[in-house]
């Protein structure tokens, strides 16, 4: 079971347990078990225990990245598809919606939403311009980027921003200085490289592609640029993820030989009813669709829920996969797997669609010895957590960071396999999530996080990032290189499920062999 801000097998040790466990544990080993106990709720920053110091861990990895100055000229920023994620990704630069302000207000136990939300660094930056194939989005865009409550303090009336019928006319507009793109996955790919044309830095939902063969165009267009490229996964930002990762690198689980990670939700079908007619005149399905080989008749169904269906994504892997491969990748650096077997089916079938609701992928890397193994049910919401598997002891990540000791490890002697040598809690308050999407997201270490001795949205952080790189230079977290691993990853698992088989990769000629 997944570890949600503290550790479930040690609550539940009963008293016979602890004294084993105290009998049996290294001094060091006691120190960290100890430390945990009695600072569970503190900030890390106050608990820098004999076990941190024995492995030389940063003691102050919450701060992150330096606090870059939003000094200078304001940036324009431009967003393409207005949906949820672009209103997440727009409340990561600093602007809300007036309606949502007053939600906050209005019902006491949303007030820590707008407190966190006002806590986030003012990044200078305006939304200057959107495109969103539905109207009423694109009108609810422009309301939100007038909006001057928001970090840092209100600056008087907004201009509000311009809405571009077509992306390429919002990418012709010279004052933009860069783009988010939040659009169905089909489209990321084509919109990129036509930014990075215009002279834009983008920040691009995840996956960066559905196709192989744009991920290589891709990897070289960016590279070429010089422009700042950012995907999507906000992972890269919380301060569990980093902690595991030098873990790992430090040797705390040992050589590694398998890592399993889960991602398991209860789906139902929408509950929606659709007014088809007063929608077709809102949504311009027409450039919704504009780049696919094959036309659709007008279906709501497939705008609203279309990460359901082929036509418009990698299926799974595109949309659950691709956020748990990364964050694997984030932590091992494992890179693209030698070989992918993917399995399932619709065998719940509580959902419209085409994608399956049932669905496992096994990730071999024969040349690093190890296999990664992800699995998703959308028919059952039991957390079965992520786990790192070594010669020496397992870790499991989620909003903190656990290592359990193997039973007779070298490396940890004499200690209990049910105690955990070292716990890291970053605090961050799974509670605060109201919708069972954002409780999922939270649990998963995907939504908040402590940096710089606050809670923040990783959302925020990684926008925040991506403009710091624009203004000061640098790379971004999650660059290029790390967006083509994650692509290529997923579109090899998404091929081995349609297609029945095991695929390859072969990294000199950057194609998917079978």
């Amino acid at each position: 079971m997944e570890s949600h801000g503290n550790s479930k097998k040690g609550d539940r040790l009963h008293r016979r347990q602890v004294l084993k466990a105290m009998a049996g544990i290294p001094l060091l080993g006691l120190f960290g078990w100890a430390t945990r106990r009695a600072t569970r709720a503190s900030h890390p920053g106050a608990r820098y225990s004999a076990w941190e110091k024995r492995w030389g861990l940063d003691p102050e990895i919450d701060r992150g990245i330096p606090v870059h100055s939003a000094g200078g000229r304001q940036l324009n920023i431009g967003i393409i598809g207005f949906g949820w994620q672009g209103t997440q990704l727009a409340k990561g630069l600093g602007f809300v919606h007036p309606s949502w302000i007053q939600e906050c207000r209005s019902e006491p136990q949303n007030k820590s939403y707008l407190d966190d939300f006002l806590s986030q660094f003012d990044l200078n930056v305006r939304i200057g311009a959107v495109c969103d194939v539905h109207a009423d989005r694109a009108r609810q865009a422009v309301e939100v980027s007038m909006n001057d409550t928001r970090p840092g303090g209100g600056k008087g009336e907004l201009e509000p921003a311009k809405i571009y019928p077509h992306y390429t006319e919002l990418l012709a507009d010279r004052n933009i200085d860069a783009v988010i793109i939040a659009t169905p996955d089909f489209w990321h790919a084509t919109m990129v490289k036509e930014a990075l044309k215009a002279g834009k830095h983008v920040y691009c939902e995840k996956p960066m592609t559905i196709r192989v063969e744009d991920a290589n165009e891709l990897h070289g267009a960016v590279t070429e640029s010089g422009l700042v490229f950012q995907l999507g996964h906000q992972n890269h930002q919380q301060v569990s993820h980093i902690r595991a990762g030098e873990l790992f690198r430090k040797g705390a689980v040992g050589d590694l030989n398998l890592v399993e990670f889960t991602a398991n939700r209860y789906r139902r079908g929408s509950e929606r009813t659709f007014d088809r007619e007063a929608l077709a005149r809102k949504i311009d399905w027409d450039a919704f669709q504009e780049i696919l080989p094959v036309k659709r008749d007008f279906d709501p169904r497939r705008f609203f829920d279309w990460y359901h269906f082929f036509d418009y994504g990698n299926g799974v892997a595109g949309s659950m996969l691709t956020h748990e491969y990364s964050s694997a990748d984030q932590i091992l650096q494992m890179g693209i797997p030698d070989s992918v077997i993917s399995t399932g089916g619709r065998y719940v079938s509580l959902f419209n669609g085409e994608i399956p609701d049932v669905f496992t992928s096994a990730m071999e890397y024969r040349r690093k010895k190890f296999t990664f193994l992800y699995s998703l049910t959308y028919g059952n919401d039991m957390p079965r957590g992520r786990y790192i598997m070594g010669s020496e002891g397992t870790m499991q990540v989620g909003s903190n960071v656990v290592v359990y000791p193997r039973k007779d490890s070298a490396l940890y002697p004499d200690s209990d396999p049910e105690v955990p040598v070292y716990e890291y809690n970053p605090a961050a308050d799974v509670d605060a999530a109201s919708s069972a999407t954002q409780k999922y997201f939270a649990k998963k270490g995907l939504m908040y996080t402590y940096r710089y001795g606050r809670r923040l949205d990783t959302i925020h952080l990684h926008v925040k990032e991506w403009i710091d790189c624009i203004r000061d230079g640098g790379t971004p977290t999650c660059h290029i290189g790390l967006g083509y691993n994650e692509a290529i990853t997923c579109c090899m698992a998404h091929r081995s499920y349609l297609e029945g088989r095991a695929v390859g990769w072969d990294p000199e000629r950057r194609k998917i062999t079978v």
